[in-house]
Order: structure tokens, then sequence, then C-alpha cells
């Protein structure tokens, strides 16, 4: 027959290696969460131990990650919010105004100021315009049938009748004394040319151009023309 205390202390014995085995692995497990939850921690987190939640219906994503490991010493939860991405802005694009027609603007010359522009020459003079008369305007030839006695080749101003070529006039020297320089249109292509004569019908307002024939003399006639007036210019 077995002894009944025998008995009792061998369960007795039992149960406490029972409760030294539990003990063991329970401390066991827990080393092995202690050196594991560092390293896991390092490379990304818990899967395991990690609780995520995300509201989708906020403009702005809000993701909060709480960590809960009961043999880790108590952490702060940790808040991340994100911001959606959005499309760059462009910066505004500043287009220069088109430059339009240039309008060039000329200013007509008063006239003082055309008065003083050298627009011509005689003897290699300058001239400028001092006025303009209307004139009646007639031609004669150097010989006798225009001149007479005083066909002699030399103008009543002393000069040759060859002077500037056969080109001047007779005129009314109270109006127009000797070597005022005149433009007449038609004669002398518009050039100038002097007053070297006289007549005793040229009197007033009246013109007697030089004709190298008396048939030119005739040909050209009688006219009414507006007559350049110059002056030298100082």
């Amino acid at each position: 027959m077995h002894n009944p205390s025998s008995r009792r202390s061998s369960r007795r014995r039992a149960i406490l290696v029972g409760r030294a085995t539990r003990r063991l692995a329970w401390a066991v497990l827990a080393l092995f969460l202690v050196a594991s939850v560092p390293l896991a921690w390092s490379r990304g987190g818990l899967p395991s131990l990690v609780t995520l939640s995300a509201v989708d219906a906020m403009p702005t994503t809000s993701v909060s990650t709480t960590i809960l490991p009961s043999t880790l010493p108590r952490q702060t939860p940790t808040t991340v919010e994100t911001k959606p991405a959005t499309a760059p802005t462009a910066s505004p694009v500043i287009i220069p105004p088109q430059a339009g027609p240039v309008s060039v603007i000329r200013m007509a010359p008063s006239a003082e100021a055309k008065s003083a522009i050298p627009i011509a020459t005689y003897n290699k003079r300058p001239l400028r315009v001092a006025r303009t008369i209307t004139m009646v305007v007639t031609a004669y030839c150097p010989g006798k049938c225009c001149c007479g006695s005083h066909a002699d080749g030399i103008t009543a101003s002393g000069k040759s009748v060859k002077t500037n070529g056969m080109n001047l006039v007779a005129a009314d020297t109270r109006l127009l004394p000797f070597n005022t320089v005149l433009s007449i249109p038609g004669y002398n292509a518009g050039n100038p040319v002097p007053v070297l004569d006289r007549g005793g019908a040229i009197k007033g307002n009246r013109l007697d151009l030089l004709m190298p024939t008396h048939e030119a003399a005739k040909k050209w006639g009688r006219k009414t023309l507006r007559v350049t007036v110059y002056e030298y210019v100082k």
C-alpha cells in the first residue's frame, strides 16, 4: 500500500514544478519581446502591435499611428498630417505691349526759318528767298530789231550780254536794282539769273528776258508769272 502522505508530497512537488516552468516560460517570452521590439521599431514599426486609422472624407488626410505595446516604455502617440499634393501654380506670363506703328510728325519750319535756309546759289554764293512778286514777263534779243542803236553787246549795267551764258533780265531798277537775283519759271530751267539791263518800256512789275535770237523772243511771248526774288546769305 502506498503512503498517503508520500502521494500528497509528490503531487505538491509536481504543482510547484509546473508553476516554476510556466514562470520560466513567461520570463523567456518577456525577454524575447524586450529584445525584439527595438529591432522591429528601427525597421519600420511593429505590424502586429500597430493600429492605423484614416479619414478620407476631409480635404486634408490625417493618418494617426498609435503604438500600444504592453512591454515597451510609455510613448506619446504620434500624429502625422499630410496635405494632398496640389498642381503647381503657373507663374503669370507678362506679355510686353507690342510696338505699334510710329508716327513721325514733322513740324513745318516757320517763315523766318525758311528764309534762313540757303536754297540756291549764284556765282557760288548761297541765296535765300526774300519775296515773290507777280510780274508781266516778255522777252527780247540783243540785235538791232529789239535794242536799236544800243545793240552793242553791252547791257545798261556795263556787263556783256554773254554774262551768265546770256541768261539775264531787264527790269525797272527802281523796283529791282542791278545785280538782283531772280528765278523765273520756264527761263534758264528756273535757276537764278541776275538783273543786268533795263529798258524804256520796262516799268513797274515788268520783266524782259534776254533770248539768244529774235525768234526765241517772239516764241516766249507775254506771260504773267510768279517771280522769286533772292537775297545773299551773309
